[in-house]
């Protein structure tokens, strides 16, 4: 019986003590939950103050891109061209300085969150320098060469939406998400840097002549108008 009476008073002891060792970890669950989404907020205000004003850049920039200019020669075709590559590639640019310079996160693995989306935006907006280059070196008063010339880098340009928007999504999962939404600078990241397919498109009147377009096959893309996801589209006419 001594037995069972000592066996009974350990087991109380234990639910005494489990009892209120639970209640403490949900405790400090509940505090850590609250101390961190202050802290994601507020570095989602240092993160989008900056960024807005490249956001702005580069959906400007981007909508142009895909623009179609009733009777703009080649030489003018490739003028605007090239600014629009340089925009997003500031934009781009831009953007990484300011998650750069919200500091890390207070998520799990934070800081390689923060270093690979601002890996990932440096690489694009070096690769729209290169682009700029090679829109600068085309041969405008070449109809033939001046078409190929655009609609190879129309294809390099795709590649580059889809890499920004693969870097702007790494933000905008979990918490971080959460944290961003809730910044007005921010509402539109995930249409912000060139997230979605907006090529060059050479207009059906930058021919020389102003006639049609080079050997029908001028236009990266057979669309004929924006995707649906509001992303301008090359097209073939106006």
């Amino acid at each position: 019986m001594r037995f069972s009476v000592r066996s009974q008073s350990r087991k109380t002891r234990l639910v005494v003590w489990t009892v209120p060792l639970a209640a403490v970890a949900l405790t400090a669950t509940a505090c850590g939950k609250h101390d961190n989404t202050k802290e994601l907020n507020a570095w989602a205000k240092r993160l989008c103050g900056p960024a807005k004003s490249q956001i702005v850049q580069a959906e400007q920039a981007r909508a142009d891109l895909g623009r179609v200019v009733s009777g703009e020669t080649p030489s003018q075709l490739q003028k605007r061209l090239s600014t629009d590559l340089g925009q997003l590639q500031a934009a781009n640019s831009g953007l990484a300085d300011a998650v750069q310079g919200a500091g890390v996160p207070k998520v799990d693995n934070g800081a390689k969150v923060r270093s690979d989306a601002v890996k990932q935006m440096r690489s694009t907006a070096s690769g729209y320098g290169g682009l700029k280059t090679k829109v600068d070196g085309l041969d405008t008063k070449d109809q033939a060469r001046f078409a190929s010339g655009l609609k190879s880098i129309s294809s390099q340009t795709d590649a580059l939406t889809n890499s920004s928007d693969a870097a702007l999504r790494k933000l905008e999962t979990g918490e971080l998400g959460t944290a961003l939404a809730g910044q007005p600078g921010c509402k539109r990241i995930p249409a912000a840097a060139p997230s979605a397919s907006a090529s060059p498109s050479p207009s059906s009147s930058a021919s020389p002549s102003g006639s049609a377009s080079p050997s029908g096959k001028a236009s990266p893309s057979g669309k004929a108008s924006p995707s649906k996801s509001g992303s301008p589209s090359p097209s073939k006419s106006s």
